[in-house]
């Protein structure tokens, strides 16, 4: 949860706010944006998910791809994604069925087949 000041743009909030904005989009752009977010939200409370849950299907795939490689085990990419042994798994598993499905091929014919029980 992070608290979005209404009006005080130089505050611990607002730069916090800033911070997090700048991260993803640049410095550039973090002031207006910013702005924008303070006169729409301002004196709320936003929940601004962590990137390990935004990201889940992205960090499925990165963590199928690099087990095993490079000398990379499951306790050095859970140590690097702050996730437990397990979780990792269990992730390792969604980007293996990722995996899996972007490359199933599309076989029209199974679905037209008829029964062959004579139906």
């Amino acid at each position: 949860m992070l608290y979005v000041p209404a009006t005080k743009e130089d505050g611990k909030s607002a730069e916090k706010l800033r911070g997090v904005v700048a991260d993803a989009v640049g410095d550039d752009a973090a002031g207006e944006i910013v702005g924008r977010i303070m006169r729409l939200y301002g004196g709320t409370q936003q929940y601004i998910p962590l990137e390990r849950n935004a990201f889940r299907k992205t960090i499925a795939l990165e963590i199928f791809a690099r087990l095993g490689t490079d000398g990379a085990t499951m306790t050095d990419l859970a140590l690097e994604y702050k996730i437990t042994f397990s979780h990792g798994y269990r992730l390792w598993r969604e980007g293996q069925a990722e995996r899996l499905r972007a490359t199933m091929p599309f076989l029209p014919f199974l679905e037209l087949a008829e029964d062959n029980n004579g139906d």
